[in-house]
């Protein structure tokens, strides 16, 4: 007869205490409940006072692999204390040092993600991907540099890092916009055409981008735009520094054109039959003016050659009827090929700087132009 007493107090919840000493765990387990027992699993099983489920704990034990201890404390009289859990983990390994071998070290552009299988090993041993390391890419499609990243997990930590490279082959072409370009180094292309047949106005650029990688323009193909008779004004961009053999010849309603600061060769026949050409810019760095550059360029009536050339072809200017007025600045000027004046307008002048005077007249004579046509100093 009676009653028993409520049960309000709980036993303190276990206090598992772990130190490491090469590789070697010493595990204590102590609980604010005096004279508590205490139990506990090593299985990541919850622990109880049955004997079957967990072992009752009497003094520090020691362990050498990862797992994770639970412990209860028990008192009569006290509830049960919540159940304390502790993990033991392995000192991971790092894997900074690890040796990683690529699948394939380089590639060729084609506008596809490239990831190459990585080959990790530590210590002779091979590692596992998604066990002991994760593997991510950077800047893996376009044209460059990419970046493979191997990341340790698990039993590992760190990060160690492997590059690649994603190349494009010279000769390769492209359109970009209205235009068609090939590649000419890794670092620059030529301006090889038009996409858009219907153009009138072509501006060939300074740079363009393929592939994420910006490359110069550095050159005008042979025959880029010949016979194109929709064309009626060329731009041509400032890192252009040679003009193609034919590049514009048959343009029959270009009117304008404009030669970046750096062409240095305007070549063989590359404006030849530009009927309605009557403006022409010449670029300061121009040397070359090869046979035929402006044959039969009849709409031209004025020309000045820049202080950089050194050479004027044969038939440079031939048939150019319309063409009075010359400006030579060059000091430099040393060949002028057969017949590089001949039927320009019979009562042209061409005017040279005045130290040159004599010894242009004698390098001019016999080039083709009429008995007319003057020859003068200018100041």
């Amino acid at each position: 007869p009676g009653t028993y007493p409520a049960i309000v107090n709980k036993a303190a919840t276990p206090k598992i205490t772990i130190t490491e000493s090469d590789g070697t765990y010493l595990v204590t387990i102590t609980s604010d409940t005096a004279d508590a027992d205490i139990y506990y699993t090593l299985d990541g099983t919850e622990p109880s006072v049955a004997s079957t489920k967990s072992t009752e704990y009497s003094k520090a034990f020691k362990l050498s692999k990862t797992c994770t201890v639970k412990a209860i404390a028990v008192y009569d009289g006290y509830k049960d204390s919540k159940v304390a859990s502790q993990k033991i983990n392995e000192k991971a390994a790092s894997i900074e040092k690890a040796k990683v071998k690529l699948s394939k070290s380089k590639y060729t552009y084609d506008g596809e993600a490239k990831k190459p299988t990585a080959i990790v090993t530590l210590d002779g041993k091979e590692l596992e991907k998604n066990k002991d390391y994760t593997v991510s890419y950077k800047n893996n499609k376009n044209i460059g540099k990419a970046t493979v990243t191997i990341t340790g997990i698990n039993n590992y930590e760190g990060k160690v890092k492997k590059t690649f490279t994603i190349a494009v082959k010279t000769g390769k072409t492209f359109t970009s916009g209205s235009n068609k370009y090939k590649v000419t180094t890794s670092a620059t292309v030529s301006f090889m055409g038009l996409k858009n047949t219907k153009a009138t106005k072509v501006t060939i650029p300074k740079t363009v981008k393929y592939g994420g990688k910006t490359f110069k323009v550095t050159s005008i193909a042979d025959k880029a735009l010949k016979g194109k008779t929709k064309v009626t004004q060329v731009t041509i961009g400032a890192n252009v520094t040679s003009i193609g053999s034919s590049a514009f010849a048959g343009c029959t309603k270009l009117a304008k054109v404009t030669i970046g600061s750096k062409v240095k060769t305007i070549g063989v026949s590359a404006f030849e039959g530009c009927k309605k050409l009557s403006k022409v810019t010449v670029g300061s760095a121009v040397t070359t003016i090869e046979d035929k550059a402006f044959k039969n360029c009849i709409a031209l009536k004025s020309i000045t050659i820049p202080a950089k050339v050194t050479t004027i072809d044969k038939q440079a200017f031939y048939g150019c009827k319309n063409l009075k007025t010359i400006t030579i600045k060059s000091t430099k000027l040393k060949t002028v090929g057969k017949e590089a004046f001949k039927k320009i307008n019979a009562k042209a002048t061409i005017k040279v700087p005045k130290k040159k005077l004599t010894a242009y007249k004698k390098l001019l004579k016999g080039k083709g132009q009429g008995s007319k046509v003057t020859i003068v100093k200018y100041n």
